[in-house]
């Protein structure tokens, strides 16, 4: 099990904060989302891959982009917009 941790736009459309999904990958993680919240598509995910203005973060630590990205039990991934600013 991972948790997914939504951000800004991805949590308003969504209307929860976090997620635990069953995932190997990135791809399986963005999947499983879309299907448990089909208003994040195509906005926020789109065909197993993040929107072009949205980036991923993994366990608060690193940046990651490629959707077959492996992930670990306990695994935290962030989705945050790059369009807030920092």
């Amino acid at each position: 099990m991972i948790t997914v941790e939504l951000f800004e736009m991805a949590r308003r459309i969504a209307g929860v904060a976090e997620v635990e999904l069953e995932a190997a990958t990135l791809r399986e993680a963005l999947d499983g989302l879309a299907a448990a919240y089909p208003a994040l598509v195509p906005d926020v995910v789109r065909d197993g891959e993040l929107a072009p203005h949205w980036r991923a973060g993994l366990n608060g630590g690193t940046w990651i982009a490629d959707p077959d990205q492996p992930l670990a039990e306990g695994d935290t991934v962030q989705l945050i917009s790059a369009l807030a600013g920092g």
